[in-house]
């Protein structure tokens, strides 16, 4: 799922809206900054740094302002636009999937 280049119904997922291609090995991250849709109406910014990934399931909360505290929250409830990894057409067991892989960084 990590690596995925196709979505379900099988449209071509551009390289920009993969997870590699922000979270690129070893670290899982490219160190910049993204707009990944999480911004809050307070926030000041729409840009975000790009975490690595790591032993990231051992450090809730997640995003930029700590609303999660889960990985799956992060793409089933904050994600609507599908910028954070184009993720919304994955069904439950393959973001579970995703995250078990995550659970190897």
């Amino acid at each position: 799922m990590f690596y995925r280049t196709f979505t379900n119904t099988g449209a071509y997922i551009p390289i920009g809206n993969r997870c590699i291609t922000c979270h690129e090995p070893p670290l899982y991250t490219n160190r910049r900054m993204h707009n990944v849709g999480t911004q809050a109406d307070h926030d000041l910014e729409r840009h975000f740094d790009t975490p690595q990934l790591n032993r990231v399931y051992e450090t809730p909360p997640f995003l930029h302002d700590g609303r999660c505290w889960s990985l799956e929250e992060i793409w089933t409830l904050h994600n609507p636009d599908d910028l954070h990894g184009q993720t919304n057409d994955m069904m439950k067991e393959q973001l579970n999937d995703l995250i078990e892989y995550m659970k190897t960084f």
